[in-house]
Parts: structure tokens; sequence; C-alpha cells
């Protein structure tokens, strides 16, 4: 695919996450798609999802939580096959903790359908503050 069509797929796929498309966001990955999440019990990588579904599994865990997320998105870059997408996420959750995270996500595309999405965030808390390691002291 050129840029151009990977920006185009992404631009679909973005304005169905924001309406909560189920059916466009099938319509973008491919059927072996692969969502890694940033948190979750799947070592190395978080939390897993599999297939064009994984995004009503998602959706719906974040609705239980009563997580309410913004995400401010940049431009995405494109290299080959591959495109990044950085993004700030700010929000709150149901027991009023409000967060603010940087993240960048890893896309993949093969057959001109995103075939996996790789997300990773910075998160900063104060048990992150007091629990730090020196890796001065490591080296």
């Amino acid at each position: 695919m050129t840029k151009k069509e990977i920006k185009a797929l992404f631009n679909r796929f973005v304005e169905a996450w924001g309406e909560k498309d189920f059916d466009a966001l099938a319509a973008c990955v491919t059927e072996d798609f692969v969502w890694h999440l940033p948190v979750g019990p799947d070592e190395p990588v978080g939390r897993t999802l599999h297939g064009p579904d994984a995004f009503r599994v998602e959706f719906a865990e974040r609705e239980r939580q009563g997580a309410e997320l913004r995400f401010e998105l940049e431009e995405p870059v494109v290299y080959g096959d591959t495109f990044l997408l950085y993004y700030t996420i700010h929000g709150a959750y149901a027991g009023g903790e409000t967060c603010s995270y940087r993240g960048v996500d890893i896309f993949t595309v093969k057959d001109g359908r995103i075939a996996s999405k790789d997300a990773y965030w910075k998160i900063i808390s104060e048990s992150a503050v007091s629990g730090r390691v020196d890796i001065r002291a490591a080296a």
C-alpha cells in the first residue's frame, strides 16, 4: 500500500473508533487481527485480544470500569507496511481518579487492512515515582 492508502485506512479506523462503530472497525482489520494492550496479565505484552471482535470486548471492559478517556492524536508516521501513532490520553475512572498518559501504537498492515495494533503507554503515578529504581546503582 502507498502512504496515501495507509493514511486513508488510518482515517477510516479513527472515525470508526470515535463512533464505536464495531462493523466499520472490523472492516479495517484482518480476520487474524492481534491487539496487544499496554496493561494486563499476558506476559510480556499486557493483554492480548484477537480478531475483529476485539474492539467490542475492550470497549465493553472500559465501559464496565467507567473509564472516560479522550485521545489527542498526532499524524501517523508511515514506514512501509507499518505505521506509528503517537497520542495523549486524558480522562477519569469511575472512582474519580484522573489520568493523563502519553502513548504510541505500532500498527502493521497486511492485504490492505490492519493486522496488528501494539499499544505502549507512559504511566506516571505517585506509586511509580516512590518505587523508582536507581539504575546507576544497578550498573
